[in-house]
């Protein structure tokens, strides 16, 4: 499994690259909501902030910061298109001492 690594006190952007997806139906799609979450994979209750959602045109971006030395988290991103397809991808991120 891949991961990928936030320090405790580092802040870091995130995104998600939706092209793919959107131009895979006639007529191309476009993006017109995205969501992030994230969880802790192992149930401890410590969950960073999420800050500056966005999306412009098919790449969905997130900034993380507050994570916790040890905990794995799965970061989420859920988006709905204008055609009325809803697609999620989740990024494994890890928190350890850098």
């Amino acid at each position: 499994m891949a991961y990928r690594l936030i320090g405790p006190g580092e802040t870091l952007g995130f995104s998600m690259d939706w092209t793919t997806e959107l131009e895979s139906g006639s007529p191309a799609d476009s993006l017109v909501t995205s969501d992030w979450s994230i969880a802790p994979q192992d149930g401890s209750p410590s969950r960073p902030a999420l800050t500056d959602l966005e999306h412009v045109d098919a790449v969905s971006s997130v900034t993380v910061a507050g994570a916790s030395v040890g905990v794995v988290y799965r970061l989420t991103n859920r988006v709905t298109t204008a055609q009325g397809l809803i697609f999620e991808r989740s990024i494994t991120v890890r928190c350890e001492k850098r």
